[in-house]
């Protein structure tokens, strides 16, 4: 794996290796469940759910529609640490940001997901479904505002009638509000859910301070008053914490979604798992074989 800011390379210890591989089996775990789901079963919690929502914003939908968003994100993560197919002696390499902005993605994703279809009572997923509708058209409104103002005015209409259809609506929360009250599911507590999301935040918006937050360093010469030569090492550790984290979350919200659709989530599980089994990662030779004559 590459150092940040420069090409230092840091070797994965057996026990991060163990984590990364457990993350890599709960994300192609829940994505094998994922895909194995259809549409609501009938006197199901989201069936009932959909009833009471509007036509072209269906709960059932945005709950798929999230909980795809953070498995695409960490599959591309297991893609890249543990390829399908991989060359013998070839080792995996890259850099350490996208291991933090792929986490966040799917942290942000799951934690909606969840956030969204946890509560018991019916209302209260309405009420937070909409909440997410609203914020969303109104993103899709300041983007069409740049550049389709017809788009704008029709969206704007739509914002008028949700809110007209169904009475005030609270805003949002922000991501990390949601990332707090779910992070007790993904195994951490709420100020370390904090810590880990604003690290893998920091990997992404280009942060200096993400250098000291996830890398070891050596200091090399004093070059000038005050200033070193220094080699930033990744610490597998950092990336070890967010994405199991981010694995367990998006496991658990699976749990959730797969739950209210009304299917059975052991029944899932288990061939889940075994289609995971049937495909792990395999390797192929260096130099491809003859072929025969």
């Amino acid at each position: 794996m590459d150092s940040d800011g420069g090409r230092t390379r840091t070797e994965v210890d057996a026990g991060d290796i163990q984590i990364w591989k457990e993350a890599v089996t709960r994300v192609r775990l829940s994505q094998a469940v994922v895909e194995q789901c259809g549409d609501p079963m009938a006197g199901s919690a989201l069936s009932e759910d959909d009833a009471s929502c509007p036509a072209t914003a269906k709960i059932s939908d945005a709950a798929r529609g999230v909980l795809f968003a953070a498995l695409d994100n960490l599959a591309m993560w297991c893609n890249a640490v543990a390829p399908k197919v991989y060359v013998e002696g070839v080792p995996s390499e890259s850099a350490s940001r996208p291991h933090f902005t792929l986490a966040r993605a799917g942290i942000e994703c799951a934690a909606q997901a969840g956030w969204l279809l946890e509560p018991e009572d019916r209302a209260t997923r309405i009420e937070r479904h909409l909440r997410l509708v609203l914020a969303d058209m109104g993103e899709e409104q300041k983007a069409a505002g740049r550049h389709d103002p017809a788009v704008a005015a029709v969206l704007g209409e739509r914002i008028a009638a949700l809110k007209e259809d169904h009475g005030p609506i609270k805003a949002a929360p922000a991501y990390l509000d949601m990332v707090r009250a779910t992070a007790g599911r993904g195994g951490v507590t709420d100020d370390h859910a904090e810590v880990l999301w604003r690290t893998a935040s920091a990997a992404a918006h280009g942060k200096a301070w993400f250098v000291g937050a996830a890398h070891i360093t050596h200091l090399g010469e004093e070059f000038a008053e005050g200033r070193f030569r220094a080699v930033h090492e990744v610490n597998p550790r950092a990336i070890s914490a967010v994405v199991g984290f981010a694995s367990k979350l998006v496991l658990w919200a699976t749990f959730q979604y797969v739950s209210r659709l009304g299917l059975d989530f052991p029944s899932l599980y288990s061939s889940g798992l075994a289609q995971v089994a049937s495909d792990l990662p395999r390797s192929v030779p260096d130099v491809p074989s003859e072929t025969a004559e």
